[in-house]
Protein backbone atom coordinates (compact mmCIF):
# COMPACT_ATOMS: atom_id res chain seq x y z
CA UNK A 1 0.00 0.00 0.00
CA UNK A 2 2.66 2.20 0.71
CA UNK A 3 4.59 1.44 -2.30
CA UNK A 4 1.21 2.38 -4.39
CA UNK A 5 0.72 5.73 -2.38
CA UNK A 6 4.48 6.68 -3.35
CA UNK A 7 3.86 6.17 -7.10
CA UNK A 8 0.62 7.96 -7.01
CA UNK A 9 2.80 10.85 -4.98
CA UNK A 10 5.31 10.89 -7.50
CA UNK A 11 2.90 11.04 -10.29
CA UNK A 12 1.00 14.18 -9.21
CA UNK A 13 4.58 15.93 -8.20
CA UNK A 14 6.20 15.32 -11.58
CA UNK A 15 2.80 16.58 -13.03
CA UNK A 16 2.64 20.00 -10.82
CA UNK A 17 6.44 20.69 -11.25
CA UNK A 18 6.15 20.27 -14.82
CA UNK A 19 3.20 22.58 -15.25
CA UNK A 20 4.92 25.35 -12.75
CA UNK A 21 8.27 25.16 -14.25
CA UNK A 22 6.95 25.46 -17.66
CA UNK A 23 4.50 28.70 -16.52
CA UNK A 24 7.36 30.24 -14.61
CA UNK A 25 9.70 29.85 -18.06
CA UNK A 26 7.21 32.02 -19.52
CA UNK A 27 6.32 34.16 -17.21
CA UNK A 28 8.79 37.11 -18.23
CA UNK A 29 9.15 36.54 -21.72
CA UNK A 30 7.32 37.87 -25.01
CA UNK A 31 8.14 34.36 -26.56
CA UNK A 32 6.80 31.08 -25.64
CA UNK A 33 9.99 28.99 -25.72
CA UNK A 34 9.15 26.91 -28.86
CA UNK A 35 12.61 26.26 -29.99
CA UNK A 36 14.30 25.34 -26.91
CA UNK A 37 11.14 23.60 -24.65
CA UNK A 38 10.17 21.11 -27.88
CA UNK A 39 13.63 20.86 -29.76
CA UNK A 40 13.75 17.05 -28.86
CA UNK A 41 10.44 16.06 -29.61
CA UNK A 42 9.94 14.24 -33.44
CA UNK A 43 8.24 14.46 -35.49
CA UNK A 44 9.45 17.35 -37.30
CA UNK A 45 8.71 18.79 -40.27
CA UNK A 46 11.43 21.82 -41.14
CA UNK A 47 12.02 24.37 -43.48
CA UNK A 48 15.10 26.39 -44.23
CA UNK A 49 15.74 29.46 -45.73
CA UNK A 50 12.73 31.02 -48.22
CA UNK A 51 10.30 31.89 -46.20
CA UNK A 52 8.67 35.14 -45.46
CA UNK A 53 7.04 36.79 -42.23
CA UNK A 54 4.78 39.60 -43.76
CA UNK A 55 2.54 41.97 -41.64
CA UNK A 56 0.02 44.93 -42.43
CA UNK A 57 -2.29 46.09 -45.28
CA UNK A 58 0.82 46.84 -46.90
CA UNK A 59 1.77 43.17 -47.39
CA UNK A 60 -1.36 41.18 -46.88
CA UNK A 61 -3.74 42.77 -47.89
CA UNK A 62 -5.50 43.34 -44.31
CA UNK A 63 -4.51 45.39 -41.16
CA UNK A 64 -3.34 43.61 -38.24
CA UNK A 65 -2.75 40.43 -40.41
CA UNK A 66 0.38 38.81 -39.86
CA UNK A 67 1.61 35.47 -42.45
CA UNK A 68 4.32 33.48 -42.42
CA UNK A 69 4.97 31.08 -45.47
CA UNK A 70 7.78 28.66 -46.48
CA UNK A 71 8.75 25.90 -48.34
CA UNK A 72 8.94 22.69 -46.32
CA UNK A 73 11.97 21.16 -46.41
CA UNK A 74 12.22 17.42 -44.78
CA UNK A 75 9.39 15.25 -42.88
CA UNK A 76 12.33 13.92 -40.08
CA UNK A 77 11.07 11.42 -37.95
CA UNK A 78 14.76 10.75 -35.94
CA UNK A 79 17.98 12.03 -35.79
CA UNK A 80 19.51 11.37 -39.31
CA UNK A 81 16.44 9.80 -40.25
CA UNK A 82 13.94 11.82 -42.51
CA UNK A 83 11.86 12.11 -46.02
CA UNK A 84 12.85 15.21 -48.21
CA UNK A 85 10.20 17.00 -49.19
CA UNK A 86 11.47 20.49 -50.44
CA UNK A 87 9.78 22.18 -52.93
CA UNK A 88 7.02 20.25 -52.53
CA UNK A 89 4.64 21.43 -49.61
CA UNK A 90 3.77 24.82 -48.64
CA UNK A 91 3.50 25.74 -44.83
CA UNK A 92 1.04 28.62 -44.00
CA UNK A 93 0.28 30.50 -41.06
CA UNK A 94 -2.45 33.43 -40.86
CA UNK A 95 -3.81 34.89 -37.92
CA UNK A 96 -4.23 38.86 -36.38
CA UNK A 97 -1.72 40.36 -34.29
CA UNK A 98 -2.62 43.81 -32.63
CA UNK A 99 -0.14 46.83 -33.10
CA UNK A 100 1.59 45.64 -29.69
CA UNK A 101 2.51 42.19 -30.94
CA UNK A 102 -0.62 40.53 -28.95
CA UNK A 103 -2.16 37.74 -30.46
CA UNK A 104 -6.13 38.44 -31.41
CA UNK A 105 -7.04 35.54 -33.15
CA UNK A 106 -7.16 33.20 -35.95
CA UNK A 107 -8.74 33.38 -39.64
CA UNK A 108 -11.83 32.04 -40.29
CA UNK A 109 -10.98 28.27 -41.69
CA UNK A 110 -7.76 26.95 -40.55
CA UNK A 111 -5.06 29.23 -39.20
CA UNK A 112 -2.14 26.47 -40.04
CA UNK A 113 -2.23 24.46 -42.81
CA UNK A 114 0.57 22.24 -44.81
CA UNK A 115 -0.46 21.61 -48.55
CA UNK A 116 1.28 20.05 -51.27
CA UNK A 117 2.31 22.07 -54.34
CA UNK A 118 4.05 19.53 -56.47
CA UNK A 119 2.54 18.60 -59.90
CA UNK A 120 3.64 15.25 -59.46
CA UNK A 121 2.72 14.86 -54.76
CA UNK A 122 5.00 13.99 -52.36
CA UNK A 123 5.49 10.67 -50.68
CA UNK A 124 6.22 10.56 -47.30
CA UNK A 125 7.01 7.24 -45.23
CA UNK A 126 5.75 5.18 -47.98
CA UNK A 127 2.43 7.18 -47.92
CA UNK A 128 1.92 9.37 -51.59
CA UNK A 129 0.00 12.54 -51.31
CA UNK A 130 -0.95 14.27 -54.39
CA UNK A 131 -1.13 18.21 -55.18
CA UNK A 132 -3.40 20.08 -53.61
CA UNK A 133 -3.90 17.20 -50.28
CA UNK A 134 -3.69 19.17 -46.80
CA UNK A 135 -0.82 17.51 -44.94
CA UNK A 136 -1.53 19.34 -41.73
CA UNK A 137 -4.18 21.51 -40.80
CA UNK A 138 -4.54 23.27 -37.23
CA UNK A 139 -5.99 26.89 -34.98
CA UNK A 140 -3.49 28.81 -33.77
CA UNK A 141 -3.87 29.12 -29.76
CA UNK A 142 -0.96 30.76 -28.85
CA UNK A 143 1.54 33.51 -30.60
CA UNK A 144 5.02 34.69 -29.20
CA UNK A 145 7.72 36.67 -30.55
CA UNK A 146 11.24 37.81 -29.60
CA UNK A 147 14.43 38.97 -31.16
CA UNK A 148 14.12 37.85 -34.83
CA UNK A 149 11.67 34.78 -33.86
CA UNK A 150 8.34 34.08 -33.39
CA UNK A 151 6.60 30.91 -32.33
CA UNK A 152 3.14 29.24 -31.77
CA UNK A 153 1.37 26.73 -30.38
CA UNK A 154 -1.17 24.76 -32.71
CA UNK A 155 -4.65 22.93 -31.38
CA UNK A 156 -7.25 20.99 -33.26
CA UNK A 157 -4.43 19.42 -35.47
CA UNK A 158 -5.66 17.09 -38.59
CA UNK A 159 -5.16 16.47 -42.37
CA UNK A 160 -3.68 13.43 -44.20
CA UNK A 161 -0.21 12.90 -41.87
CA UNK A 162 -2.93 12.40 -39.10
CA UNK A 163 -4.88 10.25 -40.46
CA UNK A 164 -2.13 8.11 -42.03
CA UNK A 165 -0.44 8.01 -38.16
CA UNK A 166 2.44 10.17 -39.49
CA UNK A 167 1.90 12.99 -37.14
CA UNK A 168 0.25 12.62 -33.47
CA UNK A 169 -2.65 14.47 -32.21
CA UNK A 170 -3.49 15.13 -29.11
CA UNK A 171 -1.11 16.27 -28.34
CA UNK A 172 -0.88 19.69 -29.18
CA UNK A 173 1.79 20.82 -31.93
CA UNK A 174 4.22 24.03 -31.51
CA UNK A 175 6.42 25.73 -34.35
CA UNK A 176 9.10 28.61 -34.66
CA UNK A 177 10.47 30.65 -37.35
CA UNK A 178 14.13 32.26 -36.92
CA UNK A 179 13.83 36.13 -38.68
CA UNK A 180 16.56 37.97 -40.74
CA UNK A 181 14.71 40.72 -38.09
CA UNK A 182 12.95 41.67 -35.32
CA UNK A 183 9.15 42.31 -35.84
CA UNK A 184 8.19 46.55 -35.61
CA UNK A 185 4.66 46.03 -34.78
CA UNK A 186 3.96 49.92 -35.08
CA UNK A 187 3.88 49.33 -39.16
CA UNK A 188 3.65 47.37 -41.36
CA UNK A 189 6.94 45.15 -42.53
CA UNK A 190 8.28 42.09 -44.63
CA UNK A 191 10.73 39.86 -43.05
CA UNK A 192 12.84 36.77 -44.55
CA UNK A 193 12.74 33.57 -42.52
CA UNK A 194 15.64 31.56 -42.15
CA UNK A 195 14.59 28.47 -40.56
CA UNK A 196 11.51 27.08 -38.82
CA UNK A 197 10.08 24.01 -37.45
CA UNK A 198 7.00 22.55 -36.22
CA UNK A 199 6.85 19.16 -33.75
CA UNK A 200 4.28 17.54 -30.89
CA UNK A 201 4.01 18.90 -27.42
CA UNK A 202 4.12 16.79 -24.43
CA UNK A 203 1.20 19.17 -22.71
CA UNK A 204 -1.52 16.59 -22.73
CA UNK A 205 0.44 14.10 -21.64
CA UNK A 206 1.46 15.68 -18.52
CA UNK A 207 -2.01 17.12 -18.04
CA UNK A 208 -3.30 13.13 -17.53
CA UNK A 209 -0.52 12.40 -15.68
CA UNK A 210 -1.56 15.20 -13.20
CA UNK A 211 -4.90 14.21 -13.24
CA UNK A 212 -4.24 10.58 -13.27
CA UNK A 213 -2.02 10.95 -10.00
CA UNK A 214 -5.08 13.37 -8.55
CA UNK A 215 -7.55 10.55 -9.37
CA UNK A 216 -5.24 7.92 -7.40
CA UNK A 217 -4.49 9.75 -4.69
CA UNK A 218 -7.95 10.17 -3.73
CA UNK A 219 -9.10 6.46 -4.35
CA UNK A 220 -6.35 5.66 -2.15
CA UNK A 221 -7.12 7.97 0.63
CA UNK A 222 -10.79 6.88 0.00
CA UNK A 223 -9.88 2.83 0.16
CA UNK A 224 -7.62 3.75 3.56
CA UNK A 225 -9.93 6.14 5.46
CA UNK A 226 -13.59 6.11 3.95
CA UNK A 227 -15.08 3.21 5.48
CA UNK A 228 -13.71 4.10 9.04
CA UNK A 229 -16.35 4.92 11.60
Amino acid sequence: MKKGLLVVIGGVVFGVVFLLSFCLSQADATLIGVRTTYASFYPKISYDGGGLLKYGKTYTGEDNLLVLTADDMRYIVGPGDYDNILGAVKHTVKIYVDTTGNFIGGIPGYDMTEIVTADDGVTIRGHTYSKGDTLLYAEVVEFGWGEKEVDFIFESVGGELVDDGLWPYPPASAGYATLDGTPNWSSDFIIGSVEGKKMPTPESSSLLLLGTGLLGFGAYFRARFGRKK
